[in-house]
């Protein structure tokens, strides 16, 4: 009896192992998925085509990014369009999709990037904030500054600009 209990056991365990293996493979049915996509700065290579995540992308201009102009996708899904990075330059955009059960990652890689000069100024030759005062001004000594603004702002803009302004310029 107990031999008998035990390969019951065993078997469920064999079968439990199986069925969770063969279901974590599987695909998620009905999600969501994007049907086109656009670049404004560049084109797909070869198309864009549905069943696929990865893609080569090439740049009308190399020296300026890719930026998303139009897209459609098949479902309900939130949409998060991000650049992708690797030392000092951009190398592509991902798209994902996020959705109830789970997300898909589409990445669009450059083919012709430029390289970028990398620069060690990394001083700001100046910070504008059109509501706020920066004090002390901003100056090559100090590195702590306190930005001063009124006690009804809601919205709050801040723009750098670096003393290099031909950091990003390509060699």
């Amino acid at each position: 009896m107990k031999r008998i209990l035990l390969c019951a056991l065993a078997l469920v365990v064999l079968l439990t192992a199986s069925l969770s293996a063969y279901a974590a493979t599987a695909p998620i049915a009905d999600a969501p998925y994007l049907e086109d996509i656009t670049f404004s700065n560049a084109a797909v290579d070869g198309g864009f085509a549905q069943g696929k995540t990865d893609f080569t992308v090439t740049l009308d201009n190399p020296a300026q990014s890719a930026v998303v102009s139009g897209y459609k996708i098949s479902g309900e899904a939130s949409v998060f369009i991000e650049y992708l990075y690797t030392s000092n330059q951009q190398d592509g955009v991902s798209v994902t999709l996020n959705f109830a059960n789970g997300s898909v990652i589409y990445r669009f890689m450059y083919s012709n990037i430029s390289e970028l000069a990398v620069n060690g100024n990394a001083n700001l030759a100046s910070i504008t904030c059109e509501y706020g005062e920066l004090q002390p001004e901003l100056n090559e000594r100090d590195t702590v500054y306190k930005l001063y603004i009124p006690s009804d702002l809601t919205v709050l803009n801040i723009t750098p600009v670096t003393a290099d302004a031909a950091r990003c310029a390509p060699r």
